[in-house]
């Protein structure tokens, strides 16, 4: 497990690379946000059950000027999973806080990913409605730190994530349900992410090339030739009834 380090309530894992392919740059720009307006960009998500019963919440930040990569998460002893939604949020603000980003002239903008309309409804609202949002917040609590925030120097930015969308959501969904059940958030997220990214290489079709280029020890065999073709056909390339006739008048070739 990283060395942690506790900032204020949430524990802080100083990650370098957790196997995700995709970094939260790379998911901002997919959901049609430009990196480089932000100064920090955060993908959170929570975990729990009903009040009475823990639940967790985790963030993987992005620090844009510095590259940093740090995976956030916290843990209390009475939770709803809208209430560990919105715990992502201010453990990400606490942090920042205490890095000083809101002593910077030009204030710090941050990008919030998530697949919670509360907590896109609630982001939204703050540079609305100050009022409105306290008086009609599910959690008033939550809400009233969050504006507390905005007030000193935080603008936020939020956008919409399909769950389980990307390597980084899915770890992350996973590390708050691993810090919700008491379990290491890191294993959890780095697992989560590395099985996202297998699944999508399976049906992006990368793993069935590695599946022909064990049939292709001579080139020129039949063998190979049928190699190739299976792994095609997982792909969508080459039909099935062209591919199960592969010297008849069905024969189609393949050029690389």
């Amino acid at each position: 497990m990283s060395k942690l380090r506790r900032v204020n309530r949430a524990l802080v894992a100083d990650v370098k690379n957790l196997g995700d392919t995709m970094t939260c740059p790379d998911v901002a720009s997919s959901l049609g946000k430009s990196p480089r307006l932000y100064r920090a960009i955060a993908v959170t998500d929570g975990s729990g059950t009903s009040w009475g019963s823990p639940a967790g919440s985790a963030a993987y930040l992005y620090l844009r000027e510095t590259e940093e990569h740090t995976l956030l998460f916290s843990r209390v002893a009475s939770g709803t999973s809208q209430s560990a939604e919105l715990r992502a949020i201010l453990d990400v603000l606490e942090h920042l806080h205490g890095l000083g980003y809101h002593k910077r002239d030009s204030g710090c903008r941050i990008l919030f990913i998530t697949d919670s309309t509360l907590v896109e409804s609630t982001l939204k609202a703050i540079d609305k409605d100050y009022v409105k949002l306290y008086r009609d917040a599910a959690h008033p609590g939550v809400a009233a730190a969050i504006l507390a925030f905005a007030r000193r120097g935080f603008g936020f930015d939020v956008a919409r994530i399909r769950r389980n969308t990307s390597p980084v959501h899915a770890g992350v969904d996973e590390a708050s349900r691993s810090s919700r059940l008491g379990k290491d958030p890191v294993e959890a997220y780095r697992c989560a992410s590395e099985k996202q990214i297998k699944r999508k290489r399976k049906s992006d079709g990368e793993g069935s090339s590695e599946d022909a280029g064990r049939d292709t020890k001579d080139p020129g065999s039949v063998g190979s030739e049928q190699g190739k073709l299976k792994a095609l056909r997982r792909v969508g390339k080459v039909s099935r009834r062209n591919a199960a006739d592969p010297g008849g008048s069905n024969h189609q070739t393949v050029e690389d």
